[in-house]
Parts: structure tokens; sequence; C-alpha cells
């Protein structure tokens, strides 16, 4: 299937330009009244603005008759403004700071006089925005430079937002969650244009720290301009030059030899050794004229190179496990460090088109490879070095934006963007991928392999847009209104290779689980009875391809209506539609926020803001459905018994699917009853099979491993009447001499008995329910007060509702209990429908309070404090996510994966003497809720259930996550404006052991940390810098 359309970039780029966007979302704006000594208004009065990153000499307009001005499209960036009018005494205010989609207040008060100006320096203008009624933090350039980043991403800023929580481990999409939401609900918006992964969420791209001036974080609120996205706007803008010539370079390095180990240790024991760590990073960046006045240009570079070592307590696992008893090579290395070569690149151009035109273009290009990354997706495993995957993620841009002035209050924005990006795991491979779980209750273990085999995503973006933005007075006060499209093409292609899985999980229950799994592995290998899934192409050719096309088309209209200075209403609409879920055809959300400035003084600000936010359909969920343009698999599952069952009894197979599991009278209800007198008989003679088939068992202790090959020379029946025999003992029962496609470590042609159906059955069919869009309705309230000069507190209470989540589950299952006859049975008597449904929510309520100083007096700092309640039914937490019942979506309803009632973060800047700067992190948040690992399958989906549904969910946390980074930075200075830093970082100053996983699985060893974050890691660092 190819629905593509050719777009040129060169085309695309002759639409815009035919047009004629610095786009106000990344631009500021100066405005305010002058009066004279009396409190009169001035007409007349012309209001000039000077700075840098101008990028041309001056710009300036006249207050009006009521003695307002305005200056729009004010880069962030540091400027001097001055108000002058005849027969009046100047006056410049000096280091006035506009930071991004900022709106800064400057009044005037002139007094008659001469020529002479009245000079004052405010350095900061007032902490508290009068006119925003969304709720916002700004992370700028000083923040960006001076705090510790571990890994020099300053995404992890984001981090610190009021309301904001890391998940480090959360992998694709899903890195943070705001107010309670999934991470992959957040807009990344570089220079106004979509950084976002139409696959996974997250940002598609990454940017250098050095290229990033500064950006807001908009968490809930947010004008009608800003879409598809649920749970926050990250809008940055890169740098650009300047008139000076500036520049650096860079190296920042890492060795385990200054590490330490913070996996906990019983007293007297010695610890356990720091994981390997080798990191190397380097770079540097350019900025400057290509023609004073006209044209700019800036460059930046920086390249990775990281060998990590696995941080896991392995004196948690079994001897046996460590030892590679449970691994095909024989060995865990756990000596390894998987490795990450990284390279970021942007370059970018600014070019005055002459007075009422400006042009901005910009090349960006991040590839990020990593082999040997340890992780499991499977809830509650951990995975060892043998079962390291590698992961691609490479990706370009081309953004380019014009601005044009039409009038004095009438400006038009033009903005087109180019996205490619490629993920893939495993694509280094070119053998079968065959992951192993050792099902422990002491825990859950993955070796061998990664799960999924190899995978590749190609993503493509194609973005046009225009804002056209219009200031009016006297319409009931003032206004100023916007107007705007936004097309998007989105494509996705793509390939998967079939994958299977085997699991072992001999004497479950029994105390002595360890010693017997470890004398089986010893005397059997891996011809082990093992339950295996595995993944067939159900398409004619074997193909399991993705081609997915999306047109998408949004608008929107908004209105900051101040019917008085001291009031703002934020009124606005916006609908959303996209092509690849035409059905979904009202996606209409409305906006309103207002904001009071009490008193007109600028200090207290009372706002508050209702709408509903749309997101974006990701297409992880489409790209499994035909009907999408997805993949098509038939899923199928064995239990393999290389020797017969002689080792079968009593495993979680056996308790789970033919046995049930020991009750006080007896036995539970197996899922297959029709197997039950199979396993009574191996219950009863564990060489049943053996003795039915008339196959001598010359050596108990490693009886004969029996395929389709050697099963007439052993028993003098063909393979056919070998199985004819078995399913008429059995009635009810299906027997193959199965071969796992492409090999497998249980044996190849073993006998194999399939309890959900036979392997001819394609038993699950993916489909896409009707189109719908999640959305969310929200509310806030806050108050923002301005102490002093310097300060300001503020208080916000979040209130969340989101509805239409992305989730899946098979709908066609009757709703019956194990055992009964319609136990995991279809009521059409039909393959099971595996349906791509919109059935999860979020409840959310918080109450954010943050305390700040800015930077003066040599230092700043941002505390702040969210308490808040978490409640959904996103048993798996991401996009697609499934159920424990498939019946009742509603038993998963409880405390969110991302639930954290109590969050404390506080990072400051200090400027010592003598060129010393020192500044920190600190954070610390309740720990994350995990739930008891099921294991039974309690719907008849063929799946243990993820957790266990006796206990409410996520009932259980690790222990409290606590943070400490440092940074002490000397810069040493040089003849011409050069000077030289070096530095020393700490990351996890305190050491802390925050645990990462835990054994999830009920049993003596429940809720015992197997891995944890990192320790502490000494960073050392050099700078160059030069005309800053």
């Amino acid at each position: 299937m190819n629905r593509r359309l050719t777009v040129t970039l060169p085309a695309l780029i002759a639409i815009l330009f035919s047009s004629a966007g610095l786009s106000a979302q990344i631009a500021g704006s100066v405005v305010g009244v002058v009066r004279d000594a009396s409190g009169a208004v001035l007409p007349g009065v012309t209001v000039t603005v000077i700075g840098p990153t101008l990028q041309r000499e001056s710009v300036s307009v006249v207050t009006a008759p009521d003695g307002s001005y305005r200056v729009p499209l004010v880069p962030a960036g540091e400027y001097t403004v001055t108000a002058a009018l005849n027969s009046f005494q100047p006056q410049r205010l000096e280091g006035v700071r506009v930071a991004v989609n900022q709106q800064v207040v400057l009044d005037f008060t002139l007094s008659v006089g001469g020529v002479a100006e009245k000079v004052d320096v405010i350095s900061q203008v007032a902490l508290v925005e009068t006119a925003r009624s969304d709720v916002t933090s700004r992370v700028t350039t000083e923040t960006i430079e001076a705090l510790p980043l571990n890994g020099r991403n300053f995404l992890d800023l984001i981090g610190l937002v009021p309301g904001a929580r890391p998940n480090p481990g959360g992998g694709s999409g899903n890195t943070i969650s705001i107010f309670g939401e999934r991470g992959a609900a957040v807009s990344f918006l570089v220079d106004g244009a979509e950084n976002n992964d139409p696959l996974n969420g997250g940002p598609l791209l990454r940017y250098t720290q050095d290229s990033i001036r500064e950006f807001e974080v908009i968490t809930t609120g947010y004008n009608a301009e800003f879409g598809r996205a649920q749970g926050g706007v990250a809008n940055i803008i890169t740098r650009s030059g300047s008139d000076r010539l500036d520049g650096r370079g860079f190296w920042f390095g890492r060795n385990d030899r200054f590490d330490s180990s913070n996996i906990p240790t019983a007293a007297g024991e010695d610890g356990q050794d720091v994981p390997k760590l080798v990191r190397n990073q380097w770079g540097g960046s350019l900025g400057g004229p290509l023609k004073r006045g006209t044209a700019y240009f800036f460059g930046s570079l920086e390249v990775t190179d990281e060998e990590r070592g696995v941080n896991i307590d392995r004196s948690v696992l079994p001897a046996f496990i460590v030892g590679g008893s449970a691994t095909p090579s024989g060995t865990e290395d756990f000596g390894i460090a998987p490795k990450t070569d990284g390279f970021v690149g942007l370059f970018k151009t600014d070019i005055n088109l002459g007075a009422s035109n400006r042009l901005s273009a910009s090349v960006n290009r991040s590839t990020n490879d990593a082999s040997g990354e340890i992780s499991s997706p499977v809830a509650g495993t951990i995975a060892l070095p043998s079962a390291a995957r590698s992961t691609t993620s490479d990706g370009a841009a081309v953004v380019v934006r014009e601005t044009a002035v039409l009038g004095s209050d009438l400006y038009l924005e033009t903005s087109g963007s180019y996205l490619d990006g490629l993920s893939g795991n495993n694509l280094d491979r070119s053998e079968r991928s065959e992951p192993l779980l050792i099902l422990l209750r002491s825990g859950f273990v993955q070796t061998g392999a990664p799960f999924g085999g190899r995978t590749r995503r190609d993503s493509s973006r194609v973005q046009a847009a225009q804002t056209l933005s219009s200031y009016l007075a006297g319409l009931a006060g003032t206004h100023t209104f916007k107007f705007g499209w936004d097309y998007n093409r989105v494509g996705l292609t793509g390939s998967d290779d079939v994958a299977n899985d085997v699991e072992y999980s001999a004497a479950f229950l029994s105390p002595n689980a360890h010693a017997i799994n470890a004398e089986l592995f010893s005397r059997l290998g891996f011809q082990q009875s093992a339950a295996r899934f595995f993944t067939l192409s159900a398409n004619p050719d074997n193909s399991l391809e993705v081609d997915i096309t999306s047109n998408d088309f949004s608008a929107f209209v908004q209105d900051a209506w101040q019917p008085r200075t001291d009031l703002t209403f934020n009124l606005g609409a916006r609908y959303d539609y996209a092509s690849l879920f035409g059905d979904d055809t009202n996606n209409l959300s409305p906006r309103i926020g207002a904001s009071w400035d009490v008193g007109g003084r600028h200090k207290t600000v009372v706002k508050g803001n209702a709408g509903i936010f749309y997101d974006r359909n990701l297409l992880s969920a489409a790209a499994t459905v035909p009907d999408k343009g997805g993949i098509f698999t038939r899923s199928a599952f064995d239990v393999a018994l290389p020797r017969l069952g002689s080792d079968y009894t009593d495993s979680l197979i056996d308790l789970v699917i033919t046995s049930g599991f020991p009750t006080a009278g007896g036995r539970g209800p197996a899922e297959n009853p029709a197997y039950l007198p199979m396993a009574n008989a191996l219950r009863a003679d564990p060489f049943a099979i053996y003795n039915l088939l008339g196959i001598p068992v010359t050596d108990a202790s490693r009886p004969a491993v029996v395929t389709a090959v050697n099963v007439q020379q052993l028993s003098g029946k063909t393979p056919a009447q070998a199985l004819a025999l078995l399913e008429s003992v059995w009635p009810g029962t299906d027997w193959e001499f199965f071969d796992v496609p492409g090999g497998s470590v249980v044996g190849d042609q073993v006998l194999s008995f399939f309890p959900r159906g036979p392997l001819a059955l394609s038993r699950d069919v993916s489909r896409y329910s009707e189109d719908v869009t999640p959305w969310t309705r929200a509310f806030s309230a806050g108050v923002d007060q301005q102490l002093g000069q310097d300060f300001s507190i503020s208080a916000t209470y979040v209130h969340r509702r989101t509805r239409d989540l992305l989730t899946r589950r098979i709908v066609n299952l009757f709703d019956a209990a194990p055992g009964s006859a319609n136990f995991g049975r279809t009521t059409d008597g039909g393959p099971r429908i595996s349906q791509v449904t919109y059935d999860g929510r979020i409840n959310y309520d918080g109450l954010v309070l943050a305390f700040r100083k800015r930077l003066s007096q040599r230092y700043q700092f941002q505390i702040s404090y969210t308490a808040s309640r978490a409640r959904d039914n996103l048993l798996t937490g991401g996009v697609g996510s499934t159920f424990s019942n498939n019946n009742r979506p509603e038993v998963d309803y409880g405390q969110s994966n991302q639930s954290v009632p109590h969050i404390f973060v506080a990072n400051g800047i200090v400027q010592l003497p003598f060129d010393v700067n020192v500044s920190g992190i600190m954070s610390w948040r309740s720990g994350s809720a995990f739930n008891p690992r099921g294991i039974q399958d309690l719907d008849g989906d063929g799946l243990v259930d993820q957790r266990d549904v006796s206990q409410p969910r996520n009932e259980f946390r690790v222990k409290s996550f606590g943070n400490v980074d440092l940074r002490v930075e000397k810069a040493f200075r040089l003849p011409g404006n050069h000077r030289i830093t070096t530095l020393v970082e700490a990351f996890n100053l305190a050491n802390r052991a925050n645990v990462s996983n835990v054994n999830a699985v009920s049993g003596p060893s429940f809720g015992t940390p197997i891995a944890f974050f990192p320790g502490r890691e000494i960073q050392l660092g050099v700078r160059y810098l030069f005309g800053q």
C-alpha cells in the first residue's frame, strides 16, 4: 500500500516565499504606557529598542493617543529601551531582558527638561507576567549555561519545571511526565517548528546544549496557537549570530576510576565493583556576522562517545544465572559496557531582507547509535548483559521562517520545515533474536537476546504554517488578534522481523527453585519444557512492512483582549484534523483564560484558565493495524516438550495452563482442562509420554530429546502416527512436531502442544476501532506575587481530566472464569480481535508552590513543591497500553504509573569572587509505584496477567528518589575577551541508591531492589570561550 505524495523542499520553500514569519511563539514583545510627571499619558513619544540580538541597528515605534506603545517580534536577549519626546528629558532603561514568548511591560515617566538622558539600569523587568493566564516556566540562557546537566542534554532542565516528573528509564517518547500525562503527550517546538517523533512521541532530533538560547515550558492553559499536545509544550529557540564574532570549544570527560558504587551491601561485605564508565564529549560553536546589519550565521556541533556498564545488584540474582548456565553462550559478562556514539550539528543563518522582512533558515543533524543497551520490556523483569540490544536514532531537519511587517500593527509570519528520522532496533543483527525468560518467584530474568528482533522505522514530516497578527485599540479596550493555519504531512515506513521468545519456569512454587533450576540447566541444557511465543507474517509474501501517510491540518483564532490595562482575557479556539483518522472531524477546542494585574502595579497577578486540548494520534498504534497501513501479524504459542514432559510438572506453564495452582481444597481451575489428563499422567509418571509412544528411557537423568527426525527410530512410529496416538489418548488436545521459523534453542521439530488453538488458526486479527483523538479538559487557577525587586512566589491549582487515550485489548473474548467451557474462546467463534481502542483515561489534581529569585547580587535560585493525585487505567503506561482483563478495563483504574504524590525540586547558581561559579540541582520525590506481578491468566487472552489484580493497582512504591548534582567552575581570563574555564561536576553527589527496578513477583523476595540508577559520577571539563 503506497499513499505517498512526493513533495520537494525547493517547491515548499517557493510556496512559503510567495506568501511572505520570526514567529511570535519564539519572539517576545515590549509594551507599556508613557506618562508625564503628573500622570497624564503622552502620545507621540518615540520608543526605541537597541540590542545585539536584534540583528539590526534599532527598532522604533511611536506611542498612540492613549500613550501606549508596542514593539513586537523582539528576539530573546538583553536590550536598551529609550523613550524620547521634544521638550521632555529622554529616559533610557538598560539591561531590559526579553524572553521567549514574553510580553515585557515597561512604563516610562518623562519629566519636562533638556536633552540630557535620564539613565536607569533596571537590569530586570517584572518577575510576574500580567497578561498571560497559562502556567509556564522559562529556562534562561544563564541557567542552561551554568547548571550541571547529566549528559549535557538541555531537555533534562524540563525536569526542573514545577509539576514535571522525570522518568529516566521511560524509554522512547516517555522520558518526562507533566501533571500526570504520558511523556509522549508533550510537544517539542524548535524555532516554531514541530520536532516531535510521530511514532512514539518525544523529540525527534537532539540539539546541542550550546545551540539553545533559552526555552519555555507551558504546562497547561496554553493559547490556541499551540496544539496537538495534551501534556505541555516545550517552546525552544536556538541561538543566532550577532554583530560580534563569538565562539567556544569544550571537552567533558568521565571515568569510572573517579566514581562510586551505590549498590547496598551487608555489614562487613565488600561493595560491588563500580560499573565501567568511559565518556568523552567534545564540540564547539561559532557565530557572528556575514554582513553587519544584514546577515548572520551560527553553527554548533557535539560528539559523544560513551561506554557505560550496568548497575545490577548481582547479589540478589541466583548463582546459576550469574554464572551463565541459563545463557546460550554460557557466560554473562557483567563487566561489559554498552557503547553509545552520538553526533549533533546545527547551522543557522538570519538575513534581514529590508526594513520589514526577515528570513531565518537552519539545518540540524543528529545521530545516536547505542550498542549493548540493556533493558527488558517485560514488566518486573531484569535484563542481563547477554540480552543487550542495539538502537539507532538518526534525524535531520530544515527549518525556514520569514516575518513580514505589513504595517505598524499588522505582521505575517510564515514558516516551513522538513524533518526526516530513522529509528531502529538491532539493525546490526543478522540472526533471529530469541530472548530467554527464566521465570522465578525471586524475579523474572531475561538472557540470551533482546526482545523484538530487528525493526526499522523511517519517518518524515513536511510542515507549513502561517500566522497573521494584528493589534487593535478602541474596541472596548485593546485586542491582539492572531489567525493561523498549520499543515503537516507525516509519513512512516518500515519493516519488522518475525520474533519469538522462550520461557522456562521449572518448579515455580518450590522453595528450592534456584537449586532445581540450576540442576536442570546443568543436566539438560536448554532442551527443557518451555513455553514459546512467536509472531508470523500473515501477508501473502511473508513481508512485515509499514507504509502510513497522514495529512494533518489545523487552524486557530485567538485574542488577547484588555478591556482595561490591569485585566486581560485570553480567548481562542483551535481545530485539528488528521486524514489517517478522517472519521474524527469534531476536534474543536475552545480555550479561555483571564489575568488580573491587581492594582495595576505589575506585582500581584491572579489568573486562571480553562479549555480543551487535543493530542495527536501517535503512529505506533496505527503501525500495528493493516487498515491504517501497518503490519498484520498473527501470533502463536506452543509448549515445547523436547524431553516429552519429563521435567514439565509444576512449572509455571503447568500451573497456569494444564493443572491449576494448588489451593487449600485441591487445585484451582486450569486454563485448558482438556490437557489436565496429560498433566496428571506426567505428575504420576514423568516418563508417561515416553511409555505411551514406546520409547525406552535408558538414562533417567537425561532422557532422549525426541524430534520428528528421530521419533520413528526411537518408537517405530512415524511422526504422524505418534501425534495421532497422543490426540486419541487425550481428546481435545492438539500436538505437532513443531519447528519455530529460524530455529530455537529448545530444539528443532520437537514435540509441542498448542493449548490456545492449533497453529493453523490465525488467532489474532489486528484492527482499529472508530477514529478518535485523545483529549484533555483542563482548568487551573493561581496567584503570582513579586516580592521586592528579585523574588517571587506562586501557588497554582491544576485540574485535568484526560480521555480517549490509545489502548489495546481483545474485544471478542467471552467474559468467563478460568476452567469454564468458554474460557479463552471468542464470542463469535472466529479469531481473537486485538483492537486498538480509546479506553484510556487520566484524572489529575495537583497543587504547585514555587519560590524564585532571579539572577542578581551574583546568585539565583528556584524552589518548587508539587503535591498531586494522579489516577488512570493505563496499566503499561504508554501508547497502546493493555489491560489485566480485556473485558474489564476499569479493573486497572488506580494510582497512575506516573503518580508521584510529592515532588520537591531546587536549583541555584552562585557567582563567587575570583571568577568561581557554583551551581547545583537537588531533587526529591516519592518512589515509583509498582504492582505485584501476576502469575495467572484470568481472562483467557493467553498471557499471564501483568499484575496481581487481587491487590489495588500501584499500591507499592520503591523508596523515595533523591539526587544532588553539583558543579564548580573556575574561569581564567585572557587578553582580548578570551577565557578558559575548568570545571568539575558530581552527579548523585551523595551516592544515593536510587532504585530503578525491583522484584515484583509475589513471594519472599517481593519488592527487593534489583537494579539502581547510577551512583556518584565525577565529570571533568574544560571550555574555551571568546567574544562573549
